[in-house]
């Protein structure tokens, strides 16, 4: 496992853009081990977004469906995002989230 991949699991709460950058590189090309386990930290971080979405689309009855989708939609923010552009993965995610909850 990688140094990163220690240290991020050693933090709590948000990632700074350094963190979250260096796990969505790994996550995007990392070995496939150190690849899941980052999309893993990505979502469990990035959660919150996914659930409030979920609870401000759709009714009770389908949140565990919603909240579903939406870790969909992180992971697909994960494997779009350019570090390039700059900006935060929460802000691509909580657009990406959105539409796969609607869809």
């Amino acid at each position: 496992m990688s140094r990163i991949l220690r240290m991020a699991e050693q933090t709590t709460g948000f990632f700074d853009r350094e963190m979250e950058y260096a796990l969505i590189d790994i996550a995007q090309t990392g070995s496939k081990r150190d690849s899941e386990r980052a999309m893993e930290l990505l979502i469990e971080r990035n959660l919150g977004i996914a659930k409030t979405a979920a609870k401000h689309i759709h009714n009770q009855e389908d949140f565990d469906d919603a909240v579903s989708a939406g870790i969909t939609g992180i992971i697909a923010a994960v494997n779009s995002f350019d570090q390039s552009k700059g900006g935060r993965l929460s802000t691509i995610a909580t657009i990406t989230v959105r539409q796969h909850i609607r869809r």
